[in-house]
């Protein structure tokens, strides 16, 4: 996998944050019981879909040079990406969903969705985790076979999915994760901002919301009788800072075990973690609520 990318200081966050789960309505969500599926394991790749089939909003980073981490950093990407303009909602999540348990390629069991991965260095290749249906923070549920969102959260960033769900959306989409340079580059460019507005820190990074927003919510526009301040990166990318927090391919052994990096803060996390190029590490299969994803196209 990825190398540490220069950064020395890797912060570790294996424990769920306390007042997690004040934050959420949770009634509908704790009142679903999942039912099990008579299905076996899933043990195949999924088939990739073309990405000039794809609906999602995709922003162009052109190859070149930014400034990485401390801002002292200069690093060259000699090719050109595409990263979603928006962090993956829940509603676009739930689609994904729907069409791999009909295709076959996940199963769903009591404590979540569940598929295959092809293994690593790190972990052999067998079913994982996709996304945790137990956790009474996380948004989507089964009435019976249909699936449900907690109302009102449908165009909220997805949270809840471990590494290898995220992976496996990307990669069912003929996309993937970012490596941590090309999350940093599409944040801040070649400004060397510790945000991607500039260098201070405002309500832009929807740090402290009580749970998260619609994504690009901060806009500028008023929200709600509130006028926001726009969050947009130097390449026009809302929400790199604050409301959840994005996975990367930098999955590595720890100390305190195998863990994945995160970058861009959340809404449950202190302000410095909101900062370009600060580093989370957390469980690859935990499915906590404020950790989610935006999926990169590299152009061939």
């Amino acid at each position: 996998m990825d190398p540490d990318c220069g950064v020395e200081r890797v912060g570790f966050e294996m424990e769920e944050k306390n007042g997690m789960q004040r934050l959420y309505h949770t009634a509908l969500l704790s009142s679903l019981l999942l039912i099990m599926l008579n299905c076996e394991s899933p043990t195949q790749q999924p088939t990739i879909l073309p990405a000039d089939t794809l609906s999602f909003d995709r922003v162009l980073i052109p190859a070149g040079e930014f400034l990485s981490f401390d801002g002292l950093q200069l690093i060259d990407l000699d090719y050109d990406y595409r990263i979603m303009r928006y962090e993956l909602t829940i509603r676009e999540y739930v689609d994904y969903l729907q069409a791999v348990l009909d295709e076959g390629l996940v199963i769903r069991k009591p404590e979540g969705i569940f598929g295959y991965y092809r293994g690593d260095s790190l972990y052999e290749a067998g079913e994982y985790i996709y996304y945790h249906l137990n956790h009474p923070a996380n948004h989507i549920g089964f009435w019976e076979d249909s699936l449900i969102v907690t109302p009102g959260y449908e165009d909220h960033p997805l949270g809840g999915i471990s590494w290898f769900g995220a992976l496996a959306f990307a990669e069912y989409y003929g996309g993937s994760l970012p490596t941590c340079y090309e999350w940093v580059k599409a944040a801040t460019g070649l400004s060397g901002y510790e945000f991607p507005w500039g260098e201070e820190f405002d309500s832009c990074g929807d740090s402290y919301d009580n749970g998260s927003t619609p994504v690009g919510y901060y806009n500028g526009e008023v929200r709600d009788g509130y006028p926001t301040l726009e969050n947009i990166s130097q390449y026009g990318l809302y929400d790199m800072a604050g409301n959840i927090s994005e996975y990367t391919t930098q999955l590595f052994r720890h100390k305190d075990g195998i863990v994945v990096t995160t970058l861009g803060g959340d809404w449950a996390c202190a302000v410095h973690h909101m900062r370009a190029w600060d580093k989370l590490a957390i469980d690859p299969l935990g499915g906590h609520p404020a950790f989610g994803l935006r999926v990169i196209w590299r152009e061939e």
